[in-house]
C-alpha cells in the first residue's frame, strides 16, 4: 500500500546516507524509530548502540534504547537508559514519569509533552494499527451506548478525539462537533476528513476552562483516561460545559489493585477502580446511566479489560 511504499523509500534513503557518511546520527535515528515501529528490536538497537559508539552522550538514542527495551518488556534495561538519559538532561519532564512508571509509583498525570509527542508519533497509521492489531473496538461500544440519545440538534464535545474514529460513528447524528486532543498530528488526520465542526489542540482540562457552561448535550472520551490519573479536574469540567440532562460517555481501564483510587500500569496507562469513579461522578451530580464491564482492546495480545460508562447531569 501508499504508506509501506513511502517507508520503504525513506529507508531506502537513510540507508544511502548512512552509507555515505559513516558518522551520520541521525540518519541511524531515524532508520531504528522505523524499525522499531515494525516490531524489528534487534536492527533498531543495533543502529542505535552504533550512534553511541561515536557520540555517547547522544540523548535522542538513549531515550530510544530506553523506549525499545520498555517495549521489549525488558523494565531493568528500560530503567538503566532512561536514568542514563536523565545524567545528560536532568530537567527533561518526560524522564521522571517514566521512570516512575517504569518503578510502579503513581503520579496523578503524565507530562502534557509526553502524551503529545507519543501521539504525534502515533499519527501515522494508528486507525491501522489500533482497529487491526489491537482489535480495538471503544469507538462501536460507545455509539452502541450513546446512539438512542442522540438528536440532530445536539452539540457534541469529543475529549482526547485523536484521529476522529468516534466521529465516523456519531458525526451524523448531530448538528455541532468539537474536537479536542493534545497532539496535533492527530487532529490534523481527523481534519482532513472534515470529522469535527472545530478542532482545539491542548490540554482537556485547559480547553474546557476557556470554555462556558452548558454548551454542550453530549461529552465522550473514548480510551482517553488511560493517560490521566486524577479524573477530578476533567470531570469537574465535563459537568460545567455539560447541558442539564445532557450525556457524558467514556471508558476507562479496570485497576488491578480494586482498593486503590487509580494507578498506573507497566502499559504507562493508568487504571481507575470502579468505586473511585463512580463516588467522583455522583459526588459531582451525575447520575450513572450505565456501567458495563468490557474488553477495550488487546495488549500484547491479551485482552484489556475496563469499563464503559454512561452519565447524566441530572
Amino acid at each position: 500500500n501508499d504508506k509501506a511504499g513511502k517507508t520503504n523509500i525513506a529507508k531506502h534513503c537513510y540507508v544511502e546516507i548512512i552509507n555515505r557518511f559513516q558518522n551520520e546520527a541521525n540518519a541511524r535515528l531515524n532508520l531504528a524509530i522505523i524499525f522499531k515501529r515494525e516490531g524489528n528490536f534487534n536492527q533498531a538497537k543495533k543502529l542505535l548502540s552504533d550512534i553511541l559508539v561515536t557520540s555517547p552522550r547522544f540523548f535522542p538514542a538513549i531515550m530510544e534504547l530506553g523506549s525499545v527495551a520498555k517495549q521489549e518488556e525488558d523494565i531493568s534495561q528500560a530503567k538503566i537508559w532512561y536514568m542514563e538519559a536523565k545524567k545528560i538532561n536532568p530537567n527533561h519532564p518526560e524522564i521522571d514519569f517514566i521512570l516512575d512508571s517504569l518503578s510502579g509509583v503513581t503520579t496523578e498525570k503524565p507530562p502534557s509533552s509526553y502524551v503529545a509527542q507519543l501521539f504525534d508519533g502515533f499519527a501515522d497509521g494508528f486507525d491501522e494499527t489500533l482497529l487491526t492489531k489491537l482489535e480495538y473496538t471503544v469507538p462501536q461500544q460507545i455509539f452502541s451506548m450513546v446512539a438512542p440519545y442522540l438528536a440532530p440538534e445536539m452539540a457534541w464535545l469529543d475529549l482526547g478525539a485523536g484521529t476522529g474514529l468516534l466521529a465516523k460513528h456519531v458525526k451524523p447524528y448531530v448538528s455541532h462537533s468539537v474536537a479536542v486532543d493534545l497532539s496535533s498530528k492527530m487532529l490534523a488526520k481527523a481534519e482532513s476528513q472534515k470529522l469535527y465542526n472545530s478542532y482545539i489542540c491542548a490540554d482537556l482540562v485547559e480547553a474546557m476552562v476557556s470554555m462556558g457552561d452548558e454548551q454542550y448535550d453530549l461529552v465522550s472520551a473514548s480510551d482517553v483516561f488511560v493517560y490521566i490519573g486524577n479524573l477530578k479536574d476533567v470531570f469537574a469540567q465535563t459537568f460545567r460545559v455539560l447541558k442539564k440532562d445532557g450525556i457524558f460517555a467514556f471508558t476507562t481501564e479496570e485497576n488491578v489493585d480494586k482498593d486503590v483510587e487509580y494507578s498506573i500500569k507497566d502499559t504507562m496507562r493508568y487504571g481507575h477502580a470502579k468505586a473511585y469513579v463512580e463516588k467522583l461522578s455522583q459526588g459531582l451530580g451525575f447520575s450513572i446511566l450505565e456501567c458495563q464491564k468490557a474488553t477495550l482492546r488487546t495488549n500484547r495480545g491479551k485482552p484489556v479489560a475496563g469499563y464503559l460508562y454512561l452519565l447524566k447531569k441530572s
